[in-house]
């Protein structure tokens, strides 16, 4: 558990991983918030925090593109996690089950956390267009 997430939080820790990436590659990265910050419980914060990892890293190392956008949507009772690139894309099983089968085993992991806390994920790419990944948590306001 990286200690700039309990520390900071988790746009701080997303912001820290795309400066880390974007060292390392010809991809402009952007982070935008929508809504206002606010802490969640611990666990949500560090799974949302691995997914946005996870995605950060398959464009780097997938996607061919150019530009990549990581939007953090705060609302009420939900927070919404985007990764948008203008990459090359990928052909999405039918099923999201049949990611491992199709090799995307990050993918999968994704789904496996979204599936623990009830969430939503959902994959649209179009080839030589790129992809979006939006991940929808019910997020209440961490009670502590």
């Amino acid at each position: 558990r990286p200690s700039i997430l309990d520390q900071l939080g988790l746009m701080a820790a997303i912001r820290t991983t795309i400066e880390n990436v974007s060292r390392h590659s010809n991809i402009n990265f952007s982070l935008k918030v929508v809504g206002a910050e606010r802490r969640l419980c611990k666990d949500l914060e560090l799974d949302l925090f691995r997914m946005a990892q996870e995605c950060i890293n398959n464009v780097k190392e997938h996607s061919n593109g150019r530009s990549c956008q990581v939007y953090l949507c705060f609302e009420e009772d939900i927070v919404n996690l985007m990764v948008v690139d203008d990459g090359t894309g990928f052909r999405v099983p039918k099923r999201l089950g049949d990611l491992p089968s199709n090799g995307k085993l990050g993918l999968a992991g994704i789904q496996e956390r979204v599936n623990a806390f009830n969430g939503k994920l959902s994959i649209e790419c179009k080839r030589g267009q790129g992809t979006v990944v939006s991940i929808h948590a019910p997020a209440p306001s961490d009670p502590s």
